[in-house]
């Protein structure tokens, strides 16, 4: 999609609501399969629009049952919007993946304990990256909202991290972590890698990552840093944090 596709698009797009700032946001339709295309001439335009383009939940369905994304379109949801987080993102990621590791001390109504010491031990081993056997050339795959049919588009500074703190994103809700947190976390890989906001879904958040770490010892740090950010990652998903970063390795999302 060229720039003048691009902005003729913008002009299809339409008013999900606005944040409590008065800020609009707002959503363009796309074929099937074309949307990382789209993002990326959207993208171009941010200078010029200040609108930063997300990808949204493939899934239908999951858009209709719980769109987190548009939730202060609501009345029964008041968004305020936070300052952006100061605190230290290294001990903040530390203090998130102990808060994980030691949650084996909480008991469910009959008094059990939701976690064995042996359960507790297992996930600490799985959230430490091991001995890594990195690719040499980019892994196959994408975005995994790469179908999707709606991408969001609003206000925000480069890179679109912002728009976490301003729409008080909610998807990570098995943990304490607050918008202007997860805005944080994710400017700390802005800094070392260019990251920026691809997908924000229902509970799922992606980035396109231009400069990805390539060295082991970085890799396997970053890693840790994703398991500490969200251990669902590897206690649903991949299982090791090995496992994790083996294939982000040239990989930029």
């Amino acid at each position: 999609m060229n720039k003048c596709e691009a902005q003729a698009l913008l002009g299809t797009s339409r008013t999900m609501g606005a944040l409590v700032d008065g800020a609009e946001i707002l959503a363009v339709d796309v074929p099937a399969g074309s949307a990382r295309d789209v993002w990326n001439a959207l993208k171009a335009l941010h200078g010029e629009t200040g609108l930063w383009p997300f990808l949204t939940d493939p899934n239908q369905a999951d858009r209709d049952r719980d769109p987190t994304v548009w939730r202060h379109l609501d009345g029964r949801y008041v968004v305020t919007i936070d300052d952006p987080w100061r605190g230290d993102v290294v001990d903040l990621l530390a203090d998130l993946k102990a808060d994980c590791e030691q949650g084996g001390g909480e008991r469910d109504e009959n008094g059990d304990l939701f976690l064995t010491d042996d359960d507790r031990d297992e996930m600490t081993a799985a959230h430490r990256c091991g001995e890594l056997d990195l690719p040499n050339e980019p892994p196959p795959g994408g975005s995994w909202a790469a179908d999707t049919t709606v991408i969001g588009l609003c206000p925000a500074g480069p890179g679109g991290l912002d728009i976490l703190r301003r729409m008080e994103w909610g998807g990570a809700c098995n943990y304490d972590i607050t918008g202007a947190q997860h805005e944080a976390v994710l400017e700390h890989w802005r800094a070392r890698f260019g990251a920026e906001l691809l997908t924000l879904g229902h509970d799922v958040i992606e980035l396109n990552v231009p400069e990805p770490p390539t060295a082991p010892a970085l890799v396997a740090k970053v890693a840790e840093e994703q398991t500490g950010y969200c251990p669902d990652i590897v206690d649903q998903g991949t299982g090791t944090t090995t496992a994790l970063a083996e294939p982000q390795v040239f990989s930029h999302t």
